[in-house]
């Protein structure tokens, strides 16, 4: 088995309206965590970039901070240069606002909130990057396996790892989810209901096996 240099992205990004208020979401980066852990037990080098509130991946002594998608990006595309793979859990917003208040926004009836779409790290990262081995991830509510495919495509990454948001099934924390994972051909390697930790494991001998 070759030791490899593994990038995980994990948690959420913060798209701020002013200096206290942002667009986020639920991510705690657990599956990151969890991805940097499974790499780590494997004895591939990990380079571990958490977002603002993210969880601490144990015994990971390389951790980069970020906050904004712009951050996030500026660190995925400079660190994968020396790195083997990327492994993108991150939950990164799709959409963030026109306009940054500098001041705090003083409370009224009504706001009128105008926003732009964010750019796509792991589609960027595709393209300057076309021979490191980079694995995405989606959270759905619905068609899983057809949008993590069409995901996969649109991004031009190596797999997609898709995930299922249901009404009963929280995926955020420390629960276990329903998960597949999707490869350059359509192929559906695994699916099914995992803890968050076996899906790591999995997805970490799928990047063992595309590097060989």
């Amino acid at each position: 088995m070759n030791t490899l240099k593994i990038l995980v992205t994990a948690g959420a990004t913060r798209e701020h309206i002013d200096p206290v208020r942002f667009i986020s979401n639920p991510s705690t980066g657990v599956m990151g965590a969890a991805i940097a852990k499974a790499a780590k037990e494997r004895k591939h080098g990990v380079t571990f970039l958490a977002g603002a509130g993210c969880v601490d991946a144990p015994g990971i002594k390389k951790r980069i901070n970020f906050e904004s998608i712009d951050e996030l990006k500026s660190l995925v595309l400079k660190h994968l240069r020396h790195h083997d793979v990327l492994i993108m859990t991150a939950a990164v917003g799709d959409y963030r606002p026109t306009v940054i208040n500098k001041h705090k926004m003083q409370r009224q009836k009504g706001m009128v909130l105008k926003l732009i779409q964010t750019p796509d790290i792991l589609k960027a990262a595709s393209k300057k990057y076309p021979n490191k081995i980079i694995i995405g991830f989606c959270l759905e509510t619905s068609d899983l396996i057809h949008k993590a495919k069409q995901k996969r495509i649109r991004k031009n990454c190596h797999a997609m790892v898709g995930c299922q948001l249901g009404s009963k099934k929280n995926p955020f924390g420390k629960n276990q989810l329903q998960a597949i994972l999707v490869d350059d051909s359509g192929n559906v390697i695994f699916k099914g209901y995992r803890s968050k930790s076996t899906i790591s494991r999995l997805v970490i001998r799928y990047a063992e096996k595309l590097s060989s």
